[in-house]
């Protein structure tokens, strides 16, 4: 027998020392299917969601900080928006722009 054969022929290991292999874990059991909801009751439930997150907010200094932050960056990126130099064509009426 070549060495080749010797090595072919062991057994390809399985890290468990000769013991068994594990047994399967039990199948978990069947759920039953949860009721479908019909449009309508869809419909009234966001609704209701809906009704009851309007207006809401944190009221944490985090959620508080960070709304004061964006309504000032909204506001600065809006005055950026308009045009810093307004150019008005010879013959007509000035207009001054009051920022």
């Amino acid at each position: 027998m070549t060495p080749y054969d010797r090595l072919m022929a062991e057994a390809i290991p399985t890290g468990r020392f000769g013991h068994p292999a594990p047994q399967a874990p039990p199948a978990a059991p069947a759920r039953p299917e949860p009721p479908r909801w019909s449009e309508q009751e869809q419909a009234r439930n966001l609704a209701a969601l809906e009704a009851g997150a309007a207006g809401w907010q944190h009221n944490d200094p985090t959620s508080t900080r960070k709304r004061k932050y964006s309504a000032a960056r909204a506001k600065a990126k809006a005055k950026a928006a308009r045009p810093a130099l307004r150019l008005v064509p010879p013959g007509t009426q000035q207009i001054t722009d009051v920022a």
